[in-house]
């Protein structure tokens, strides 16, 4: 099963919106917040930007951004995630320009002050040049944000997902096996099939992609969370990792 496909199946992450009310406060909301620390904006700093939200899934982010004022793009390869997210928006009666479509395949016709790709690059098979190619789409002083999953904080994870590949059993019965072992860790059940059964994932450092965005003309202006002396601080606890950079003018 490809990673299209897959998602497909299992639209990600689904979370379930009852109101306006349920995307600006709680822990959603709160979620939010940790990742625009990185960028050290708040939320009405999006009134008026233009976003562009790459790998968008189900749509809560860019519904979430365009609620704050953005004019929000948001693209993602499953169509079934696109009609999850055009019906939550349509629900909380919010515009957002969602677009099916292949991150690598995308023609950006704007230029955006904010463009975000979180949990999106390491599930492709060439991250870097994801990345190259979302950073054309950032204007000069915009702010690109990504999230991707660490190389030692994602180790225990990485283990697990090895062992399941190996398991003799159907795709199914993998779905049945990790619901028994994950369910009272995690009540929404597609983040347990997309941490132990998405296709592909590949795992980073934080000095690797600092240089990813080095030697694309950004500079680095926030990570989180944070570490003291090494990376290795994060082993089997800090598993995925937010970057913003500042694109520079000229």
């Amino acid at each position: 099963m490809n990673t299209q496909k897959y998602y497909t199946s299992n639209p990600y992450p689904d979370i379930k919106f009852e109101s306006r009310k349920d995307v600006l406060k709680g822990p959603f909301a709160w979620r939010m917040r940790t990742i625009l620390r990185t960028l050290n904006v708040k939320p009405n700093d999006f009134k008026g930007k233009r976003v562009l939200d790459v790998g968008c899934g189900t749509g809560e982010k860019p519904i979430y951004y365009a609620l704050h004022g953005a004019n929000v793009d948001a693209i993602d390869q499953s169509e079934k995630s696109i009609k999850i997210a055009k019906e939550k928006a349509g629900k909380l009666k919010v515009s957002v320009n969602f677009i099916c479509s292949d991150l690598f395949m995308f023609k950006y016709s704007h230029a955006y002050d904010y463009v975000f790709s979180l949990g999106v690059l390491h599930h492709t098979n060439n991250p870097y040049k994801g990345f190259k190619l979302i950073s054309q789409a950032v204007k000069p002083g915009g702010i690109l944000t990504i999230g991707l999953y660490h190389l030692f904080g994602r180790l225990p994870t990485t283990v697990m997902r090895t062992m399941l590949s190996l398991l003799p059993i159907s795709f199914e019965n993998k779905k049945r096996f990790v619901m028994r072992l994950y369910a009272r860790r995690w009540k929404n059940e597609q983040v347990i099939f997309d941490r132990y059964l998405a296709p592909y994932e590949s795992t980073h450092t934080v000095s690797e992609v600092k240089r990813w965005f080095e030697s694309d003309g950004f500079k680095v202006i926030g990570i989180y969370p944070k570490y003291n002396l090494s990376e290795l601080e994060w082993f089997g606890k800090k598993s995925f990792f937010i970057i913003s950079g500042r694109k520079n003018n000229g």
